[in-house]
């Protein structure tokens, strides 16, 4: 087996926002409701230690690491609706988004708010049309190898930017894709230097459109 294995390290953001989805997770709990919540909408928000395919491409594998660190971009955490700034729902800083960091995951509550987009919501998640949640963040630090069947990252450390209920993964194809062209220009020495059998996955995996 072929193993190639390299590290970015570093404080500097990645240029792009990255989108990230967590499918099947969310549950609705009727009880013990503050003032103004017509529910609270609980689940894992970023599952960790799970190598994840992108179906971009069978060659990238992306892991969000069990003992990763976050950190607020933007100061706080918010919970929108369809990654629409118009539409939130909640807020770390006000307390109605709760966060809990567990090995496994990345817990959240959201209590949600009886207006027009939070019974909207709330509904959608009911009927089951909407069922993940997917997550923007930059990578701050992180580690990658290369194998037999493709490129393996692991997310470290990352800025957390905010969390939304979406019901597809439109997002988060163009961002893989774009994430995929950021590591060919930081590295080009190490991925010029591959092997037949990676220069052409290389070029399925970076420069697809």
């Amino acid at each position: 087996m072929t193993t190639q294995t390299a590290t970015s390290r570093g404080t500097q953001m990645t240029r792009s926002r990255q989108f990230r989805f967590t499918p099947d997770t969310v549950r609705v709990r009727d009880a013990d409701l503050p003032a103004g919540s017509i529910a609270t909408l609980e689940g894992k928000a970023i599952v960790k230690g799970v190598w994840s395919r992108a179906e971009v491409d069978e060659g990238w594998y992306e892991m969000i690491a069990t003992d990763v660190q976050y950190e607020h971009v933007l100061g706080d955490v918010r919970f929108d609706y369809a990654h629409d700034r118009t539409k939130l729902l909640g807020r770390l800083s006000s307390g109605t988004l709760r966060l809990r960091d567990e090995k496994d995951a990345l817990y959240f509550e959201l209590d949600v708010p009886d207006t027009q987009h939070g019974r909207e919501i709330l509904t959608l998640v009911r009927r089951r049309d909407i069922q993940g949640i997917s997550f923007i963040y930059y990578t701050l630090d992180e580690s990658f190898e290369y194998r037999d069947d493709g490129l393996y990252v692991t997310v470290n450390r990352m800025g957390l930017e905010s969390l939304s209920a979406v019901c597809d993964e439109t997002w988060v194809q163009t961002s893989i894709s774009e994430r995929a062209r950021e590591l060919l220009e930081k590295f080009p020495d190490r991925l010029a230097g591959l092997d037949d059998y990676y220069a052409a996955r290389r070029d399925r995996i970076y420069t697809r459109p």
